[in-house]
C-alpha cells in the first residue's frame, strides 16, 4: 500500500506506445515491492497511449496520468518530476519492462549515507538479449565510479539509476529540454556534481528494448555543429567533478572518442539531407582538427602527418576512401589503448 509520501516515485514518459504500454505497467504493478507511486506523463500521444494510462489509473491509485502537449521526453520527465513525493526517483522507459524484484533489490541496498544507486539492464535487441551486470562496490570518489560506469557503458541512461528527490530539488536539476540526444547522460553528470557516494548492485532486472529500426522521439542524427556543441558540454559537465589528472585525462580521452564517433557516423551511415560537399569538407576538417588538438589524440596524430591530413580535406569526393581508412587506423589504435588502459 503507498502512502503520500511513498520511498519512491518511479516516472514514466509515454508517446505513442500503445502496444508496448500494457507491458512496461504490468511489471511496474507486480513488483514485491509496493511503497511506491506511479507517474504516467502522456507526452501528447497521438495513439490510445494516453486513453490506456487513464485505464490503468482508475483501476490503481498508486498511479497519477498527466496529460501535456508534445514537448518532447524531457519535457515529459521534468512534469514528473515536479509531481513526484517519493524519498526517492526512478525513471522508467514506457516501451521496456521490469523483473518483479527490481524495486525490492534497490531497496535492499539503501542507506543513508549512499545518494545513488545504479543497477545492471538486460538488452533486448531485435531478439537477441545481452546481460549488462555491474560489480557490488560503494564509491566514495565520483571521478574511480564513473570511470568504471563509463567502461560498462551504464552512464548515459536513466532507468539503471535511483536518484534522491532531495538533490535533485536542491539544486534544480532538469532535463535539458533543448537537446534531444545525451539529455539523459548530461543529467546524471549534473547530478555525480553532487553526490558524495554511489552504490552499484550486480542486478540486471531492467529489460530494456532496442531495436535495428528504433524511432524513439529524441533520436535523430545530430549536425556536426550540434555533435561539438554536446561534446564539449558532457565534457564541461564531468570535468566538475573532480581535478585528478588522470580522470581529466580520461574525459579528454572520451571527448575525443565522441567526436571520432561522429565521424563514423556521417561517413559510414548518413550525412544529413541537403549537406553539401564544402560542408563536408568543414564538418571533417572540424574533426580531425578537434582530434589532434585533444593531447590524448596526439599519440595517434604525429605532428609530422598534420598537413597530410589536411591535404585529404583538400581533395575531391574520392579521398574520403582515403580518410575512412584513417579514421579505422585511429579507431583500432584507440580500443588498444583503451584495453589496455589502468586508471
Amino acid at each position: 500500500m503507498t502512502t503520500s509520501h511513498p520511498l519512491i516515485s518511479i516516472v514514466v514518459p509515454v508517446y505513442n506506445v500503445a502496444p508496448q504500454l500494457g507491458r512496461c505497467l504490468d511489471s511496474i504493478l507486480r513488483q514485491d515491492f509496493r511503497d511506491f507511486e506511479l507517474i504516467l506523463v502522456d507526452d501528447g500521444s497521438r495513439d490510445s497511449s494516453g486513453e490506456i494510462c487513464d485505464r490503468y489509473a482508475s483501476q490503481h491509485p498508486c498511479i497519477q496520468v498527466i496529460h501535456q502537449a508534445n514537448s518532447g521526453v524531457s519535457a515529459a520527465r521534468n512534469a514528473g518530476i515536479r509531481r513526484a513525493q517519493g524519498e526517492w526517483i526512478y525513471f522508467a522507459d514506457s516501451d521496456d519492462w521490469m523483473e518483479h524484484d527490481l524495486l525490492s533489490t534497490f531497496q535492499s541496498y539503501l542507506t543513508p549515507d549512499t545518494d545513488l544507486y545504479l543497477i545492471g539492464a538486460a538488452i533486448e535487441y531485435d531478439g537477441h538479449t545481452t546481460f549488462v551486470t555491474p560489480h557490488a562496490h560503494r564509491y566514495t570518489r565520483m571521478d574511480e565510479a564513473l570511470v568504471y560506469l563509463y567502461q560498462k557503458n551504464l552512464v548515459g541512461v536513466p532507468w539503471n539509476k535511483l536518484f534522491r528527490r532531495r538533490i535533485v530539488e536542491t539544486y534544480h536539476l532538469t532535463f535539458c529540454e533543448a537537446l534531444n540526444s545525451y539529455e539523459d547522460e548530461l543529467f546524471n553528470l549534473e547530478y555525480c556534481q553532487h553526490v558524495t557516494s554511489v552504490s552499484t548492485i550486480p542486478y540486471h532486472g531492467y529489460h530494456y528494448l532496442t531495436t535495428s529500426n528504433d524511432q524513439s522521439l529524441s533520436k535523430r542524427i545530430l549536425t556536426h555543429k550540434e555533435r561539438k556543441h554536446v561534446a564539449g558540454l558532457l565534457y564541461d559537465a564531468a570535468r566538475k567533478i573532480s581535478d585528478n589528472p588522470d580522470y581529466v585525462a580520461y574525459l579528454g580521452q572520451k571527448y575525443a572518442f565522441h567526436i571520432y564517433d561522429s565521424v563514423e557516423i556521417y561517413y559510414k551511415k548518413a550525412w544529413p539531407a541537403g549537406i553539401t560537399r564544402a560542408e563536408k569538407r568543414e564538418f571533417l576538417l572540424l574533426c580531425y582538427t578537434l582530434l589532434h588538438e585533444n593531447d590524448f589524440c596526439s599519440q595517434f596524430f604525429p605532428p609530422k602527418r598534420v598537413w597530410v591530413l589536411k591535404l585529404i580535406f583538400l581533395c575531391k569526393h574520392t579521398a574520403y576512401i582515403q580518410l575512412a581508412f584513417q579514421l579505422d587506423l585511429f579507431r583500432i589504435k584507440l580500443s588498444k589503448w583503451l584495453h589496455h588502459e589502468r586508471i
